[in-house]
């Protein structure tokens, strides 16, 4: 459902309006600009270039005329007249080259460039060619695509090894290509499909010849292959040809070795990283595409793939052309864009009102002229106005590609529009709440995770329209599934491949909200964690289904689609169960003042030492506990003395102070203030005072802290501007707290609109890079 890249890197996704940035966050996305690659490395010392941790204002960079757009997997990057190139949306992968992995949804700087001549984007990486010659590129790098003769991602740029007198380049999926002085042509990254073109299909990390190729001028690439134009209007193209991207229609097989294709008079060739279809516009105004065409990416009034070139509908006086992930967009002789193709995330730019139906035609997009030139993603378009001075995109939202100032990361709480809230529970890129006696969700919707199919994605609130779900009591977010408790049973949807969903089946997907089961038994609470889920019945036992690994399930079993009990040490179930809380592999219950853990215990989660082994372990506590909270690999507990211990995973200071945790609780030094309750997300951890105040410590890279900061704190630091609050809940890069008057107040990450405040993620209607 997610765009591939999308999917790949968040499993991995701001307010369009409500929320000042300067009252809601520290250095809105964080290192706004900046060529000073030492000064945060990791991404969590907290506010540079222009926003310091004692000056918060949002930093910009200045704005300088731009020469050239280009736009991949939920990310575009534009080359400035001065040399210097900008980016802003998905940055998980260091595509944003601007010394962390941060996403920004406002333009930042890739550092160490100002003498870029050429730019291109690829699905999850850049590069540029250097007036000196010298090809750099810095992102995603899995397949050597940076050519450092690495396969290390990278964040800052880097320069290709043995490249020096370089004239064009050409990022594609997963490879890289440039055009040399001489006009050969090298590759380099993956080379499964021939991608690179010297016959084989050998991936390389540093710069191989095409073979055929002389002569070069223009050079383009998709996902798996890239075509040539040389000096006397032929092209070559190589690489994947499984849906006929190769272009001659003669071979049914991958090009390992450039062929040449039928086209007269080609004056460009444009291609996208996340797509696999390559167009090309001729000297009369006229576009030809070819390739996969399921979307209607091939514009010539049908949904068929095409080995050979095929006209674009009505085309005659094309300026600049664009291929995308699923389309394209091209400018017209009037200055304006017309785009066809996919539409699933409004990227036709026809509107929020109109239906999300796909064009096999090109349509213009609305309220735009004057445009000198436009870039196609996989997924948003983007489109630069004559003089430089302005961008306007529109399309996918994720990861806030489109550049309009939004929230990605919230630093201190931001309320939402929901009242009455009585319960909420945090998953690995979605959230559900109960409000007003009625479930809702927002974020990810991969796995129908909303409860629901009609969306992708939400950064708002969506009220769950199910039956079974009235009255509903306790909510839960798993990995890729959600549970809530009702009056006549669990409820749980989403994703069930591992059975996770305990109705006896394994659904990739499930959409309606199915009974977890549990013979008739009504359950008091419903706990998810990694692909499983547990409930506590109203018998006061345990019962767990989904995936067995690691002894998650307290039971000998390698998986279950059906729930069953817990056991104890001695084989028989376990009893007399007040609480439970699920980390990622493992589990605790809280037996009247005694703590039992079972699972996974690679970091000493379980409470003692050993060697993994998963079987039920006593906690061993000077007190007795009267609360728990499990987050990724480490636990939290408050003591009857109202104190609190934490052991396991210490690795961004989770458990309190440095050094690497271990079986041995810590008191994290909360000033002696007296502990309502704990909650623990995967490496952070929070604590409730009776006061109605509360305090966080851990990985706060996210803004997940809620001290204003992005900036991990080994010591407990004091949520800023929330009082009253009644419960906490925390998860992945994300923290909660419902007050006494049932507001719901949220922050952390907001890539995929989690943090449900309103963000949209995908918008029909065309509007300014923020700062351009």
């Amino acid at each position: 459902m997610l765009s591939t890249g999308i999917a790949r890197a968040l499993f991995v996704a701001a307010i369009a309006s409500t929320v000042v940035a300067c009252t809601l966050l520290i250095d809105t996305d964080g290192l706004h600009g900046g060529d000073d690659a030492t000064s945060n490395p990791d991404g969590e010392t907290g506010a540079i270039d222009g926003a310091t941790d004692a000056s918060p204002d949002v930093a910009t960079i200045p704005k300088v005329e731009v020469a050239q757009l280009g736009a991949g997997d939920a990310f575009a990057c534009g080359r400035r007249i001065d040399g210097t190139v900008m980016c802003w949306g998905y940055g998980g992968d260091g595509q944003l080259g601007h010394a962390s992995d941060d996403s920004a949804s406002a333009p930042v700087l890739v550092s160490f460039i100002n003498d870029a001549v050429d730019l291109s984007v690829g699905a999850y990486h850049a590069c540029v060619v250097q007036k000196t010659g010298q090809v750099s590129c810095w992102g995603y790098n899995e397949y050597g695509q940076l050519g450092d003769g690495t396969t290390n991602a990278s964040n800052t740029p880097r320069g290709v090894i043995g490249i020096t007198d370089g004239v064009k380049v050409a990022a594609g999926g997963n490879f890289s290509c440039a055009i040399v002085k001489s006009g050969a042509v090298r590759c380099w990254g993956a080379n499964i499909h021939g991608s690179l073109g010297n016959g084989l299909n050998d991936d390389s990390d540093t710069p191989v010849d095409v073979q055929v190729v002389q002569g070069a001028t223009q050079i383009a690439a998709a996902e798996n292959n890239a075509c040539a134009l040389v000096a006397n209007g032929e092209v070559y193209c190589w690489g994947d040809n499984y849906f006929g991207t190769v272009g001659n229609g003669n071979i049914p097989e991958d090009a390992r070795t450039p062929v040449k294709i039928n086209l007269p008079h080609v004056t460009a060739l444009s291609a996208s990283g996340p797509g696999e279809h390559m167009c090309a516009l001729l000297g009369t105004g006229e576009v030809r595409c070819w390739g996969l065409g399921e979307s209607g990416s091939l514009g010539n009034g049908n949904t068929s793939n095409s080995g050979t070139p095929v006209p674009v509908v009505a085309l005659n006086d094309v300026k600049q052309l664009s291929a995308g992930g699923g389309g394209g967009c091209v400018v017209r002789g009037n200055g304006t864009v017309s785009c066809w193709g996919a539409n699933d995330w409004r990227q036709l730019g026809i509107g929020d009102t109109s239906p999300t139906q796909l064009s096999s035609s090109p349509v213009p997009v609305e309220g735009l002229a004057n445009v000198a030139q436009v870039a196609s993603g996989g997924a948003h378009v983007c489109a630069l106005l004559v003089g430089g001075q302005e961008i306007k995109c529109w399309g996918m939202n994720v990861a806030h590609a489109l550049g309009r100032n939004t929230v990605v990361y919230a630093t201190v709480p931001a309320k939402l529009g929901l009242t009455n809230v009585t319960s909420v529970g945090i998953g690995h890129d979605h959230t559900c709440a109960i409000a007003a006696g009625k479930v809702s969700c927002w974020g990810s919707n991969q796995y129908a995770q909303l409860a629901r199919t009609d969306v992708e994605v939400s950064g708002a609130p969506l009220a769950v329209e199910s039956v079974d779900l009235a009255g509903a009591t306790k909510i839960a977010g798993g990995y890729r599934h959600a549970c809530a408790a009702t009056p006549t049973g669990a409820r749980c949807w989403g994703n069930g491949e591992l059975g996770q969903l305990g109705n006896g089946g394994r659904p990739s997907s499930e959409e309606d909200p199915v009974l977890f089961n549990l013979n008739g038994v009504v359950p008091t609470d419903v706990q998810c964690g990694s692909d499983f889920t547990c409930a506590l019945l109203s018998t006061k036992q345990v019962a767990c289904t989904g995936n067995g690994n690691d002894g998650r399930l307290g039971r000998p079993a390698n998986g279950a689609s059906d729930p069953g009990a817990v056991q104890g040490a001695d084989g028989g179930f376990i009893g007399g169960v007040d609480k439970i809380a699920l980390g990622w592999n493992f589990g605790c219950a809280l037996q009247g003042s005694t703590l039992s853990c079972w699972g996974d215990n690679d970091s000493g989660q379980l409470g003692r030492s050993g060697d993994g082994s998963s079987q039920l372990s006593v906690v061993s506590l000077a007190s007795g506990v009267v609360d728990v909270a499990a987050g990724d690999a480490h636990v939290c507990v408050v003591l009857t003395d109202k104190s609190v211990r934490c052991w396991g995973s210490n690795e961004n200071g989770q458990v309190s102070g440095s050094g690497s945790g271990g079986p041995q609780p810590r008191m994290p030094n909360l000033g002696g203030k007296a502990v309502k309750s704990v909650a623990a997300g995967d490496d952070h951890s929070c604590a409730l005072f009776e006061d109605g105040t509360m305090k966080c410590w851990g990985a706060g890279s996210r803004g997940q802290l809620g001290d204003g900061l992005r900036k991990s704190s080994t010591e407990p630091v004091t949520v800023a501007n929330l009082t009253g609050i009644a419960s906490i809940a925390a998860d992945e890069g994300r923290t909660c707290a419902i007050t006494t008057n049932g507001e719901l107040h949220c922050w952390g990450s907001n890539i995929l609109g989690e943090l449900g405040d309103g963000t949209p993620m995908m918008s029909g209607v065309v509007a300014s890079v923020f700062g351009y």
